[in-house]
């Protein structure tokens, strides 16, 4: 988030965003998952700015689309972008996210609060979609499925959401310990306006998205919302060090990576990324 206070940062993060392009993404996803007000004003950036900051990440990702574009000498293919909403916790940049702790510190009223403000600055940009990343817990879930069933910025509707799951090591439960499928399934269920375009799972380990999009799978048929996609962008399977601030061990080789994607598919992933390391 650091990356969008000035010209040079904005301009790395067009220059990721291009790599992506190139590289065949369908999807891009702004750098606004840690990107908030609070975490903003906790490097002394007054509010004003921060929001300016947080809305120039959907302009950079819609800039870097167009440049794209105009340079085809063929018809381009279908990009949209998705703004990045991380949880509470990513703001906090601890990696709490991670922990099963997470969700005895948070509390509904707190979360809406955190999220309905920048949600607000992100809709206002006009994003192709909304794309929750990470949650960790159930409390988290319900606060984000209660938001989008209104409009977020005046008079400007809420474009569709994507809400995506972290969960523990087996790939069944999420850090907080709540069952995956309970969640995705009340997720769902509580989506009156059909505002949940779709579900998935993020940042765990490539061993375990399998299970987890079976999981997924099972949730959407239960809730009845075979409209609903499943999403799957695991990490390579290194362990994240909050305090040190770094990834741990090795994770399984981008060749093993790609042939686990096709088991993603098979088992009903609609859309498949990549994470972290």
């Amino acid at each position: 988030a650091e990356g969008l206070l000035g010209d040079e940062g904005r301009a790395a993060v067009k220059r990721v965003h291009r790599g992506f392009l190139d590289a065949g993404a369908d999807v891009l996803l702004t750098a606004s998952y840690q990107a908030s007000v609070e975490g903003f004003a906790q490097k002394g950036v007054p509010q004003e700015k921060a929001e300016e900051c947080i809305a120039q990440s959907v302009r950079l990702a819609r800039d870097v689309v167009g440049e794209w574009k105009e340079g085809l000498s063929c018809g381009p293919r279908d990009v949209v972008v998705a703004a990045s909403v991380g949880p509470y916790a990513a703001a906090l940049a601890d990696g709490s996210e991670y922990a099963p702790s997470y969700t005895t510190a948070a509390c509904l009223p707190d979360l809406l609060a955190f999220h309905r403000r920048r949600l607000a600055v992100l809709c206002r940009e006009r994003p192709d979609y909304l794309a929750f990343e990470t949650i960790p817990c159930a409390v988290e879930a319900a606060a984000v499925t209660a938001l989008i069933q209104q409009p977020l910025a005046d008079g400007i509707p809420t474009p569709p959401v994507w809400i995506s799951f972290t969960v523990a090591p087996g790939g069944t439960t999420l850090r907080s310990g709540e069952a995956l499928f309970a969640v995705a399934a009340l997720v769902l269920a509580h989506d009156n306006t059909h505002r949940v375009a779709g579900v998935g799972v993020n940042c765990l380990h490539p061993e375990d998205t399998q299970g987890a999009v079976r999981i997924l799978a099972r949730a959407r048929a239960a809730a009845r919302r075979t409209d609903a996609r499943l999403l799957c962008y695991p990490n390579l399977g290194r362990t994240w060090d909050g305090a040190e601030k770094r990834f741990c061990n090795d994770g399984v080789a981008v060749e093993q990576f790609a042939r686990l994607a096709h088991e993603w598919r098979a088992a009903g992933a609609d859309g498949i990324g990549g994470g972290c390391q």
